[in-house]
């Protein structure tokens, strides 16, 4: 079994090498890399803005020691490490996910049903809406669009995303793993949006409450800090930074790999013990911690997270998406084109 992994490895490896050439394996896998590295930062400063919120830690001594415990136990740990911390990291977030709806929804009167009540009143709910007008940013046929490519683009060419598939013993329990995700991730957003409809309703009756906020992404931490019971806080941030952890530590095995494989084991350096590959990818995963702490600490100057986010998936997501379906569903593209 392990031997027909390792071969299934190897032809995904080369897969794009062989239907286009060696350019366009590289360019996509370095496409790859600077997307997760400026996602990496991304995430790295999102928690760093509630560890500042909560403590007397600045920004940057946030980010420095969040990026140097996922690097460290990363570089120890390697995949497996990354496996089972997702694990663990996954059960505390859901539970500090519920936990703030919980104490948000009690402290508006009426409960959790008022709160959606103000939000509907403040266009918060509109889910449904199937204008034609090309100027109107979100409209269901965006979302259903824009949904279906960014889904098939994380879960279908993402090596992040595909390197978990790798680590199960057959291509069954690979197609297994991904229905479970299919599942279990419809209620978890559900719940990430009802979180965010939650908070909006609380501050919107209590106003006063929110005099200290100055950004969209300081909302989530300042509603902790402020008005969870201090244990609890404690077990929501905790739920914060293993959410955090969870992405990096992921990231960054990730990177190591694509580095090692599509740009390092080539020519004479294709046949090397496997020790040297495996001192090498953890070098790179330092390496690559270094850096997105450093960009961590500037990165909070381009804007708010989610948009962040959303400028980084298209340009570098879609590109990757787009060019796994020419050299799948048409034989008349070629590496030129």
């Amino acid at each position: 079994m392990k031997a027909e992994l390792t071969e299934e490895i190897h032809a995904l490896e080369l897969s794009m090498e062989r239907r286009f050439n060696a350019p366009v394996r590289l360019l996509a896998s370095a496409f790859f890399i600077m997307l997760r590295v400026l996602w990496m930062a991304i995430i790295l400063y999102a928690t760093a803005l509630v560890t500042a919120e909560v403590s007397d830690i600045t920004i940057p001594q946030a980010v420095l020691l969040m990026g140097v415990v996922t690097v460290a136990y990363t570089f120890m740990g390697g995949m497996a490490a990354v496996i089972w911390t997702d694990v663990l990291q996954f059960f505390i977030f859901i539970v500090g996910i519920v936990g703030i709806v919980i104490v948000a929804s009690a402290k508006i009167d009426g409960g959790l049903w008022q709160g959606l009540q103000i939000a509907n009143q403040h266009d918060k709910l509109r889910l449904l809406d199937f204008s034609l007008d090309p100027t109107t940013r979100m409209t269901t046929w965006a979302v259903l669009a824009g949904g279906f490519f960014l889904n098939l683009s994380i879960y279908g060419v993402d090596q992040m995303v595909i390197q978990r598939y790798l680590t199960t013993r057959a291509i069954s329990q690979a197609r297994k793993t991904l229905w479970f995700n299919g599942i279990v991730v419809v209620p978890m957003v559900f719940m990430l949006y009802l979180l965010g409809v939650i908070l909006f309703a609380f501050y919107k009756v209590n106003p006063g409450l929110a005099a200290g906020l100055d950004k969209p992404d300081r909302v989530l931490p300042y509603f902790i800090v402020h008005e969870l019971p201090h244990g609890m806080s404690g077990f929501i941030i905790a739920a914060i930074f293993a959410a955090t952890m969870s992405s990096i530590s992921a990231g960054l095995n990730s990177l190591s790999t694509a580095f090692v494989f599509d740009f390092y084991r080539r020519g004479k350096r294709a046949n090397l013990p496997a020790g040297h590959y495996l001192k090498l990818s953890r070098a790179v995963t330092v390496v690559v911690g270094v850096l997105i702490i450093i960009l961590g600490m500037f990165v909070g100057r381009v804007g708010t997270i989610m948009k962040m986010v959303f400028k980084l998936n298209s340009p570098f997501l879609g590109v990757l998406l787009g060019v796994f379906l020419l050299g799948i569903l048409t034989r008349r593209a070629n590496a030129g084109g």
